[in-house]
């Protein structure tokens, strides 16, 4: 499981989240609220051991930032 922390005006939004291989493959798409200011998100444990990309979308303001992701 991850924990991503948001700003608290972004308090139960809802957020498009995308993780993308380096080969930029698509490997999840899933849609998460915000609550208490930050999304839980579990299920990375099928993901192999490698480095990723995580896109995080507001899905009303369409406002997105992107991460490097690493699983061990």
């Amino acid at each position: 499981m991850i924990t991503i922390y948001l700003p608290l005006q972004f308090n139960s939004s809802n957020f498009e989240i995308k993780i993308f291989d380096l080969n930029g493959r698509l490997v999840i798409d899933e849609i998460h609220k915000s609550r208490n200011g930050k999304i839980d998100m579990t299920g990375l444990d099928k993901l192999e051991a490698a480095p990723y990309f995580i896109r995080i979308t507001h899905k009303d303001s369409k406002a997105t930032i992107q991460k490097k992701l690493v699983k061990y």
